[in-house]
């Protein structure tokens, strides 16, 4: 039987990550005036598995990897290249191109790996009752990976 690795999160996937978690807090909750901004939103629709929460998912789901490829774009272009690599070497796999020896992908495909690896982190460092009680594991002190 075959197990998946997925690697830790890198450095700068956290800086993608953490800028993604801004932008959201910055907007209004959609699925309930409980919630204290659009974050909490995402954290609900995580932990329901898609069930409760299927609009908010469709909703934000496009709206997340654009916010990736705003961040992206605007990160130096070493940090590009290494954010690249890691993905290449790791998730993208499947826009290998073995004649020319090269990846074709678009920012487009990479934001949406992103996204996939930003719900893992997510869901690896938040819960809605966290965010009630305060205890928010994303303090600026504290280091998440």
């Amino acid at each position: 039987m075959d197990t998946y690795f997925s690697p830790s999160y890198s450095e700068l996937e956290v800086k993608i990550f953490k800028g993604i978690k801004s932008y959201f807090e910055k907007l209004p909750p959609f699925a309930s005036s409980d919630y204290e901004n659009g974050f909490y939103d995402i954290v609900a629709q995580y932990e329901s598995g898609g069930e409760d929460y299927t609009f908010v998912a469709d909703y934000y789901k496009e709206l997340i990897a654009s916010v990736a490829v705003d961040i992206f774009n605007s990160m130096p272009t070493d940090e590009q290249m290494e954010i690249r690599r890691f993905y290449e070497i790791n998730f993208l796999e499947q826009y290998y191109d073995s004649d020319s020896e090269t990846y074709e992908y678009t920012v487009n495909n990479l934001a949406i790996e992103i996204s996939g690896r930003f719900r893992g982190w997510v869901e690896d460092h938040f819960t809605l009752e966290d965010l009630f009680n305060g205890t928010d594991n994303n303090d600026d002190d504290e280091e998440i990976d």
